[in-house]
């Protein structure tokens, strides 16, 4: 009985500081970290296809027609990527628009990228009392 109250106020109070502290666009930060993900897969895939074609990032960004510079920021996923710049690229590789936006778009991965984000903004305090949480959710599951 004061096990199960013990539970009950754990529960109550790490929901209470969670809907305190929530954002209030939650939905619309995990379409940015997503969005953030897609567009660093993007650039790691474009480096990826220009090295395996052993090319410099100078000869693929002359090549393509735009700067280096611009291609390096691409590549390092700090600088968005318009259509037909994307387009020069694959033409450039001569591959398919594919090749390069294919992500590893499961649904366990987007998940996972989303609570990774979410848990840097906790203390260690926080973070071990949802380990605990964890823990706990598990055995209560493994009874059912």
């Amino acid at each position: 009985m004061i096990k199960n109250s013990l539970k009950s106020t754990f529960f109550s109070q790490l929901i209470k500081e969670k809907t305190e502290t929530k954002p209030k666009n939650d939905e619309s930060e995990d379409k940015k970290i997503l969005l953030r993900e897609k567009l660093k897969s993007t650039g790691e895939n474009i480096r990826l296809i220009r090295k395996l074609r052993k090319m410099s990032l100078t000869e693929l960004a002359k090549k393509a027609k735009i700067s280096s510079k611009y291609l390096q920021a691409v590549e390092a996923s700090s600088k968005n990527i318009s259509i037909i710049n994307l387009n020069r690229i694959v033409q450039a590789l001569n591959i398919e628009i594919t090749d390069i936006l294919c992500y590893k778009n499961h649904e366990k991965e987007k998940n996972m990228t989303i609570i990774k984000q979410k848990l840097k903004q906790y203390n260690t305090r926080k973070l071990k009392k949802l380990s605990l949480l964890i823990i706990n959710a598990k055995k209560m599951i493994a009874k059912d």
